[in-house]
């Protein structure tokens, strides 16, 4: 079997008996034949695990780990250990991807043999779908990687605030992290010694996909729409967490762009995630506030370090004043009277600007 597989997708399963089959159908589907696909039940408790092991069965293309609870990041790395396709394809169970995505990006990285194959997808909503964005053929190569990708994807910069002031879109200048619009040349993943970082949630996608880009030195992008990202309202990025678990996670984030900004040599990668550190400031004041407790952990973010350097040195030229006036008062260390005005208006039923 060694020799017939040229592409490994990595499947991880944690109780999605409702959804999982349409996914592993739409890989069974592919025209392109040369594939495993590695199950990782990541101790699910529900039916999962028998219909991973239902499809290894019906096609031994299909393999399945069963493991303990760990985690996305160690479901997918213990897959990745597995391994043995020349490509490497990280796929979500309650997703799905079209017929010829395999024999799309397989036919891409003979013709340009590249680290990185990207392409687009679908947001689901429902019966639903919204193509995310336009794609187009390009190839990149060094520092064209870098402004295309990795500074992209790490969040927005001070040139993304200054367009959103003037009334742009910022989003249109985030680059989406999601580690299912890309395939990986297996090698390429190994000598980097790429891993998902245990313990991260929400955004270990993004942490993989900057140092993942940053490591590239040639990222091929194609026109195809290959994905469908569909929104199911039990996800975690849709459910509703506490706010300790909000804070548990961001504090986890900033440690891992305090990594990343280390390990970044060729430029100072805080420069493009300034922007999102003080978005993320002002979102927390305004969502957190619902309950005063919540101020010891508000003020213990916002007096980080890292999100200090970033309010001191966001600029605020031509910023509206529901962005400015909040920021202002962060730069003058007054999170408390910050804080304090969103607590009154939650308590006074008084709606906020959103930034």
């Amino acid at each position: 079997m060694t020799n017939e597989v040229k592409i490994s997708v990595v499947v991880p399963c944690y109780n999605v008996e409702e959804y999982i089959r349409r996914g592993l159908d739409s890989i069974l589907a592919q025209t392109f034949n040369q594939w495993e696909a590695i199950l990782v039940d990541d101790g699910a408790t529900d039916n999962t695990g028998k219909i991973c092991d239902e499809y290894a069965q019906k096609d031994r293309r299909f393999q399945v780990i069963h493991t303990n609870n760990q985690g996305l990041s160690c479901a997918r790395n213990n897959g990745m250990q597995r391994a043995i396709g020349e490509l490497l394809y990280f796929m979500d169970p309650d997703d799905w991807i079209e017929p010829n995505c395999f024999e799309r990006c397989f036919e891409t990285y003979k013709q340009y043999p590249c680290d990185i194959i990207n392409f687009g997808f679908w947001w689901v909503y429902g019966d639903k779908e919204y193509l995310d964005s336009e794609t187009s053929f390009r190839i990149y190569r060094g520092e064209d990687v870098y402004e295309h990708f990795t500074k992209r994807t790490a969040g927005f910069s001070q040139h993304a605030l200054n367009l959103y002031y003037n009334g742009d879109n910022i989003w249109n200048h985030k680059k989406g992290g999601f580690v299912w619009a890309y395939m990986f040349n297996r090698e390429f993943v190994r000598q980097q010694n790429l891993t998902f970082v245990p313990g991260l949630v929400i955004v270990e996608d993004e942490v993989f996909m900057i140092e993942a880009t940053y490591n590239a030195s040639l990222i091929v992008q194609i026109p195809d729409i290959l994905y469908h990202y569909w929104q199911r309202p039990d996800s975690l990025l849709n459910s509703k967490k506490s706010s300790a678990y909000i804070f548990n996670y961001k504090f986890k984030q900033l440690a891992e762009r305090h990594r990343l900004r280390q390990l970044i040599q060729r430029f100072d990668l805080h420069d493009s995630y300034l922007g999102s550190n003080v978005i993320s400031c002002l979102s927390l004041a305004l969502n957190a506030s619902d309950k005063w407790k919540n101020f010891k952990l508000f003020n213990q973010y916002v007096t980080h370090p890292d999100l200090q350097e970033s309010i001191k040195k966001v600029g605020l030229k031509s910023a509206p004043l529901k962005f400015s006036l909040p920021v202002y008062l962060l730069k003058a260390h007054c999170q408390l009277l910050l804080f304090a005005g969103c607590w009154l208006a939650h308590k006074l039923g008084i709606s906020l600007p959103k930034t």
